[in-house]
């Protein structure tokens, strides 16, 4: 949802298909849990023993996936760079947190406690979508 809005916010820089990778780079970083969107079409992560919030919930995760994706297709860069950023912080508001600078340090940092499928989250994620929705229409 964070990489939709965020698409829908930055869509007069990103065009169309940067909504849609900004969507997508924002699922990547759970391609190593089994029971995420991206996991369960692609069990190559967790096939592969990769522990979820492990190297692709930290910086080097988000260059490698930059990087790849701009060898493959430079204008695509701009919305897979940013959902997966937004991805990464999002994790940061969770009480496990994320290692951000793996492998030089694999101590996981987080802002403040929110659960996943917390109320308080859910809470969040109206707000958020009502702020994009009025900035989209008002």
């Amino acid at each position: 949802m964070i990489g939709v809005g965020a698409g829908l916010l930055m869509s007069s820089k990103l065009g169309s298909w940067g909504i849609a990778m900004t969507a997508i780079g924002s699922l990547l970083p759970d391609l190593d849990h089994p029971k995420s969107i991206l996991g369960r079409r692609f069990p190559l992560g967790s096939a592969l023993g990769i522990r979820h919030r492990g190297w692709m919930h930290s910086l080097l995760g988000l260059a490698i996936f930059s990087y790849l994706t701009s060898l493959i297709n430079p204008s695509l860069a701009p919305g897979i760079t940013l959902g997966y950023m937004l991805h990464l912080l999002a994790d940061s508001f969770n009480p496990a947190g994320i290692a951000w600078f793996y492998p030089i340090s694999k101590k996981r940092i987080h802002i403040i406690g929110i659960r996943t499928g917390s109320v308080a989250e859910y809470v969040i994620n109206l707000i958020i979508i009502f702020y994009i929705t009025s900035l989209i229409l008002f």
